[in-house]
């Protein structure tokens, strides 16, 4: 006696186990786009959690008024706006 479906003469498996071979399928299809959809996910928020982190690092950033005010706090003269500027265009 062996476990293997009997084949018929023309080589198909019986409707039993063909309609049986095809919810497998259908099932294992349907877990694979799923752990897709929970890879993209998953991916995402460690997307936003590393840019989170990487934000904490670094300093916030500072408008040209809040640069110039600190220079002029420092050195107690006022910064031109040109010098202001290239401030600006070198942090971005």
């Amino acid at each position: 006696m062996t476990d293997e479906p009997k084949v018929s003469k023309n080589g198909d498996m019986p409707p039993k186990i063909e309609r049986l071979r095809k919810l497998v399928a259908a099932r294992f299809n349907q877990q694979v786009a799923e752990k897709a959809v929970w890879q993209r996910r998953v991916r995402g928020h460690l997307v936003r959690a590393l840019a989170d982190m990487r934000q904490l690092k670094r300093p916030p950033r500072q408008s040209g008024i809040a640069i110039a005010a600190r220079s002029i706090a420092v050195s107690g003269s006022p910064v031109s706006a040109k010098s202001v500027q290239s401030v600006q265009h070198s942090r971005r």
